[in-house]
Formats: C-alpha cells, sequence, structure tokens
C-alpha cells in the first residue's frame, strides 16, 4: 500500500550500494521498507543501470505515535514555562531616560558620546597616570577633540562621578584565646572583615542593561519531544531545584538563584605570607557562558574574611577558632540575604520590569577542605554522605 503521510530520509535506516536485503526470518527487527532487488537479478543489464543507486521505498504504512520516544523527532525542543513564575508589577525607566526627562546629558559626567568613548579606552588600555595627563596636554586633543577635562585630576574626577556598584562597609571581631601573657589574662586578636550587601549586589546585577538578553526570570522544563521522557538540561533554570523551589513560594515570585564562591589565596609565593580570603557572588539567571567571563563582571567580590595569625591560641584550639570565625562572618554577610529570601523585594530588572525578586541560596562553590568546613565536619570525611571513613569502599550496605 502507499505511505500516506511523508517522512524525512534521514529517519529510515539507509541501504548502501551491493547489499543484499535482510534475512527477516531470523531477525526480530521488522524494517517499513522493502529493498529494490532487480539490481541483483541475473537478466544482463546495461552499464549505465548497474551504475544507478538502488532505490528504497516504503511499502506498508504505519500509525506512528507521537508521545513515544521510539519514534525519531526532528523538531525543536519542547518548553515548558512555569505558569506562575516572573510575574511584572509596573515598569522603570532606565537611568538614562531619567536623565533626559530631568535635561541631563545621557552621557553625563560627560559632554558627549565620543568624550564617554574617550574615557572608556583610556581607562581600559592600561595606560599610566603619567600618560593619560600627557596625552589630554596635547595640542591636537586640546583643539580639535576639546575634551571638557584638561588634565588628570579632572579626567578621574569624572570617573569618580560615574555609578558605582554596593559600597564595601567593614566590621570587627575579637578572638579570645586560651594563651594568657604576662599579667595572667587571656589574650585576644582584633581582626576585621569587609563585606557588601549581599541584597545590594543581586539588585545591581539583575538590573544591568548589558545583561538585558542574558537573564531569565522563569524557570522551565525542557525535552526532546513532545513525548516528555528525555529531559534536557542547560542552564539552571532548566533543573529541578528551580522549578521546585517556585512552586513553594507565592504567585508571581521571581527567584534569583545566589552562587556564592570563596576560596583562600596566597598572594606571595615564594616569600611573605600575605593571604586573601574573598567571597564571591553571582546568580543562576544569567547564563552560565557569561557567569565567568571576567569582562562583564557577572560574578561579584561580596567580602574579604579575615586571615588571622591566631597568636593568642594553642595548637589545641587553633583549628577549632578558625572554623568559628569562618562561619561568623559568613552568618554576618548572609544575614540580609536570608531575610529577604523569606519575605521578598521588588526590584527593577534589566528589562524594565518591576518583579518580587527571592533572593535564595542555591550553591556554595569551594575546594574539599572549604567543603568539610561549611558542612562543619572533618576533612577527612564526606561532606554529603553519612558512610564513616573507614567503612568506605565497602559493598556491604550502610544503616545511618
Amino acid at each position: 500500500m502507499s505511505v500516506a503521510r511523508s517522512h524525512n530520509r534521514s529517519q529510515l535506516p539507509r541501504v548502501r550500494d551491493q547489499v543484499e536485503p535482510p534475512d527477516t526470518s531470523t531477525s526480530d527487527t521488522t524494517y517499513p521498507i522493502s529493498f529494490d532487488t532487480t539490481a541483483t537479478s541475473s537478466q544482463p543489464q546495461s552499464t549505465s543501470q548497474s551504475k544507478k543507486r538502488r532505490r528504497v521505498t516504503v511499502e506498508e504504512d504505519i500509525e506512528f505515535d507521537i508521545n513515544s520516544d521510539d519514534v525519531p523527532y526532528n523538531g525543536p525542543p519542547v518548553i515548558d514555562q512555569h505558569p506562575t513564575a516572573g510575574e511584572c508589577f509596573g515598569t522603570v525607566d532606565a537611568a538614562w531616560e531619567k536623565r533626559q526627562k530631568d535635561d541631563q546629558c545621557p552621557w553625563a559626567p560627560f559632554s558627549s558620546q565620543d568624550e564617554w568613548q574617550l574615557s572608556r579606552w583610556l581607562m581600559r588600555s592600561g595606560t599610566s597616570q603619567e600618560m593619560i595627563d600627557e596625552f589630554l596636554k596635547l595640542n591636537i586633543i586640546r583643539t580639535k577633540l576639546e575634551p571638557s577635562f584638561k588634565n588628570k585630576y579632572e579626567f578621574l574626577q569624572r570617573i569618580d562621578q560615574l555609578p558605582t556598584g554596593p559600597h564595601f562597609k567593614s566590621k570587627t571581631f575579637s578572638i579570645t584565646g586560651d594563651l594568657r601573657n604576662a599579667k595572667g589574662q587571656l589574650m585576644t586578636e582584633m581582626v576585621e572583615m569587609y563585606y557588601r550587601d549581599p541584597v545590594e549586589v543581586v539588585e545591581d546585577l539583575i538590573s544591568r542593561p548589558s545583561l538585558w538578553d542574558h537573564l531569565t526570570y522563569s524557570p522551565m522544563k525542557i525535552y526532546t519531544s513532545p513525548a516528555r521522557q528525555t529531559h534536557i538540561y542547560k542552564d539552571m533554570s532548566s533543573g529541578d531545584w528551580w522549578y521546585d523551589i517556585q512552586d513553594k513560594l507565592v504567585k508571581g515570585a521571581t527567584v534569583v538563584p545566589v552562587i556564592i564562591a570563596s576560596d583562600k589565596t596566597a598572594l606571595t609565593n615564594f616569600s611573605g605570607d600575605k593571604v586573601a580570603y574573598p567571597v564571591y557572588l553571582t546568580i543562576g539567571n544569567a547564563s552560565k557562558s557569561i557567569r565567568s567571563q571576567p569582562s562583564l563582571f557577572v560574578t561579584v567580590v561580596i567580602g574579604y574574611l579575615p586571615v588571622p595569625s591566631l597568636a593568642c591560641c594553642s595548637d589545641n584550639i587553633r583549628s577549632l577558632k578558625t572554623y568559628q570565625l569562618f562561619h561568623t562572618c559568613m552568618k554576618k554577610i548572609m544575614e540580609p540575604l536570608e531575610r529577604c529570601g523569606r519575605e521578598g523585594k521588588k526590584m527593577a530588572c534589566a528589562d524594565r520590569n518591576i518583579r518580587n525578586i527571592f533572593p535564595i541560596v542555591a550553591a556554595h562553590m569551594a575546594d574539599a577542605p572549604e567543603q568539610c568546613l561549611i558542612a562543619c565536619c572533618q576533612e577527612n570525611h564526606c561532606p554529603r554522605c553519612l558512610v564513616p571513613p573507614d567503612q568506605r569502599g565497602s559493598l556491604s550496605s550502610f544503616d545511618s
């Protein structure tokens, strides 16, 4: 019988020249095609006919079930957006639009777009301040370009007037050790931590116009076919975690998955003991392809944890004091984020829409020793499972 519908030829089994038809008597596979075997008959054929490729024709009309993954599907992936996520509660003007309404130059504090481009090039080129001052004093620059700043001091004043991100704060902690001084008093050490408000950082990231095309405000489920049996995981928005968290929030909420990263870094390799302990923050709404690009500043430093010498502590409690200091500092940094994650906050997004943002910590990236520090377990234990170290590798089941 003839075929009632057409199919893509790439979906059918390929038949090469000089291949005999399969023996269906011993094979469980049934091909919905027939082989034109006239080229292998004993009758003499012309040379032109022998050079022709064999034709494959469909002989049977098979009813395909579109809801089965066994059927080849060449269409686009099937995307199911969350029905209640990312609701908008109004719009807001961009910063340059506000300046236009106030009769201000949209390129302020610079006088024109050309002057702004020149300033951006001077800052990104790595030119020293002395060379910038010499450049601005050239006669051709003063007479032809006529910038509003005449030297490096006026130029840097313009730079300082540009909008800035969240400001750093400082917090001092006192560590009391178990060693005593000459007067018999317990020795102490004062350390200082610098940090930013993580909610302000999230609000700055979610509202950046440069991330307009790279932000996602609602979770989704992506499947390979309408059968919805094979799940595609691409960005964080296509994962199960975001979708499950969205179901637990109020209708219209917008989840901002917060990704924290921290790593103690040695600043001097061969001499000295200078160490920095930065803490970074980024958001899962941004595409994973841009989160690691330094030029886009999607990953932001939100704090510098103190690295004490702990000379006031003996070897018995030195590690314990280090762990306590880490958790005390991280608790101080994350306090605003915890409160905002429960209550939400209206924020202006990059697409100028106002949404009810719920920033929730989704991941903390760290190496193995720091994972144990975060999980409050010994470094020879696994920060995830409950199997004791002496039972690892055993094939027997472990009952916690």
